[in-house]
C-alpha cells in the first residue's frame, strides 16, 4: 500500500514540474493541465476509498475545500490554482502514508479443509484501527494544520503564516482546555490557512467562514490564558489578511 502511495505521489511531483509559473502558458495549456490534475486527483480518492470499507482516508484527502478562482482569471492565474490544489493533494497524500500503521491489514480468509462444508464466498475485510481515537484525530488535526500553513507561506504570505502557526501552537499546547474545543479551533484555523492561500481579491466570498473560524478561536480563548495571549498578540496579523467582518 505504501508503494502504490509513493508511486500516486511521483506521478503528481511528475505533473507539478510540467508547471512553470514564469511563463505565460500557451493556449489552451490550462485547461489541459487542470484536466491531468482533476484524473490524477479523482484516481487517488478512488483507490483510498476501495483500499478500505471504511470512507475515512478518502473524505481526509479530499478535505475542505473552498472553490477555485473567479471566471475572469488568467490561464496563469488558473495553473497557479493548479499547482496550489497538487501541493495540497501531495501534502495530504504524505500525511496518509505516515498514518498508514494506524490500519490494520486485511484479514486472512480460512483455507478451506477437506472435511468442510461448501461455504458462502467471503469478502476480505479491511479493518480500521480504533484505539486512542481521539488522540489520533488531534494529531491528525494538527499535520494538517501544519501543511496548509506550509501552502500559505509558499504563496508569499510570510507575516500570515507565522501568525497562524504561532496561535497552532499555543492551541497545542491548551492541555487544560476541552479536546473538542481544541479541534474546534485547529479546524477554525485550517480555515483561515485555506483563505489565506487563495488570491486576496478571491476573499471576500468567504467572510462568513472567516466569521465562524475567528468564533470558536475565541471560544477556545476564553478557556485557555496562552490562546488568548496569542489570539491577542497575532490576531491583528492575521485579520489584516482576511476580508473585513464588520460588526
Amino acid at each position: 500500500m505504501a508503494a502504490a502511495l509513493d508511486d500516486r505521489m511521483a506521478k503528481g511531483r511528475e505533473l507539478l514540474a510540467q508547471i512553470d509559473l514564469h511563463v505565460f502558458p500557451q493556449a489552451g495549456r490550462a485547461d489541459q493541465l487542470k484536466g491531468e490534475y482533476q484524473a490524477w486527483h479523482n484516481y487517488n480518492a478512488t483507490y483510498l476509498e476501495r483500499v478500505f470499507t471504511s470512507k475515512e482516508l478518502r473524505t481526509d484527502y479530499e478535505g475542505f475545500f473552498i472553490g477555485g478562482i473567479g471566471a475572469r482569471a488568467s490561464d496563469l492565474d488558473r495553473i497557479r490554482e493548479t499547482a496550489h490544489e497538487l501541493e495540497r493533494d501531495l501534502n495530504k497524500l504524505m500525511d496518509i502514508k505516515g498514518r498508514l500503521s494506524l490500519y490494520a491489514a486485511p484479514e486472512e480468509l480460512p483455507r478451506p479443509t477437506a472435511s468442510s462444508q461448501p461455504a458462502q464466498r467471503q469478502q476480505p475485510i479491511h479493518v480500521t484501527f480504533q484505539g486512542q481515537v481521539g488522540q489520533v484525530n488531534l494529531a491528525d488535526l494538527m499535520q494538517r494544520v501544519d501543511a496548509e500553513i506550509a501552502q500559505v507561506d509558499r504563496r508569499g504570505e510570510g507575516s500570515l503564516a507565522e501568525a497562524l502557526q504561532s496561535l497552532t501552537n499555543a492551541i497545542r499546547g491548551a492541555n487544560e482546555a476541552a479536546q473538542d474545543k481544541r479541534e474546534d479551533a485547529l479546524d477554525g484555523i485550517a480555515v483561515l490557512a485555506e483563505v489565506g492561500a487563495i488570491p486576496p481579491q478571491e476573499r471576500g466570498r468567504f467572510r462568513g467562514m472567516v466569521r465562524s473560524a475567528i468564533e470558536v478561536i475565541k471560544d477556545l480563548a476564553a478557556a485557555a490564558p496562552e490562546v488568548k495571549k496569542a489570539l491577542d498578540a497575532w490576531g491583528p496579523t492575521i485579520m489584516e489578511h482576511m476580508p473585513r467582518l464588520g460588526s
